[in-house]
């Protein structure tokens, strides 16, 4: 059969929140694999592409940006090393694109205004940037180090959060021992489903998946590769 659209399951668990309220007998549900094929998302996990240019690059990175009029300068975008790197921040997360050609962003600087959400590094910006490169970790602090395929994980967060509590939105995340992310989320009327998540898998935190959503899209739009 068709699997079911993102409608029709809302639908399906108020129904069958109303039956165990009212009944208290037994209910079914769709499986994970009807699950993976319903869309879209209802969080509004986008299908990213690789990108064409240098603007779709800005644009991939410029997702990390702060929206906080109280901490206007990391508003912007930093541009650093020659040109050669491109950097944004929340204060909460961080996304980097480092190792392009000296001069592919421009000239070094802090810069904002509306242009940059088109591709277009042009306006100076005011403000001290944080010292992001402290934040950076090892690269051989193997211990922290997930392997991750962005498009795969963004699947995975998409069929998780079907069923992640409404009043909470959290989805558990996991390290599984070949490297890879595992999903749990839980709901009161559904129970719990797993999505990639393998016997033998640490658990590292729950999280907002538009949060982590952010960044794998980000990973697709910069053209960064997996792994």
């Amino acid at each position: 059969p068709d699997a079911p659209s993102v409608k029709d399951l809302a639908a399906h668990i108020k129904k069958m929140a109303t039956a165990r309220n009212t009944e208290g007998g037994g209910y079914t549900y769709p499986s994970q694999s009807a699950l993976s094929r319903a869309t879209p998302n209802p969080i509004g996990f986008d299908n990213p592409k690789p990108p064409k240019n240098t603007a779709d690059v800005i644009k991939a990175v410029a997702i990390g940006r702060g929206k906080d009029s109280g901490r206007f300068a990391i508003n912007g975008l930093l541009v650093a090393q020659d040109g050669s790197e491109l950097v944004s921040t929340d204060g909460h997360r961080m996304l980097m694109v480092t190792g392009a050609k000296k001069g592919t962003f421009g000239k070094d600087g802090l810069f904002g205004g509306d242009s940059i959400d088109k591709g277009i590094i042009k306006d100076p910006h005011e403000g001290n940037y944080p010292p992001y490169k402290e934040v950076l970790p090892k690269k051989d602090d193997a211990e922290h180090v997930i392997q991750i395929d962005p498009q795969k994980v963004l699947e995975q967060l998409r069929q998780a959060s079907l069923v992640a509590d409404e009043s909470q939105r959290g989805v558990a995340m996991y390290k599984n021992t070949d490297g890879s992310l595992g999903f749990a989320a839980r709901n009161v009327v559904v129970g719990t489903v797993e999505v990639g998540l393998n016997p033998g898998a640490t658990y590292l935190a729950t999280i907002r998946p538009e949060f982590l959503a952010d960044a794998m899209r980000f990973h697709v739009g910069a053209g960064i590769a997996p792994g």
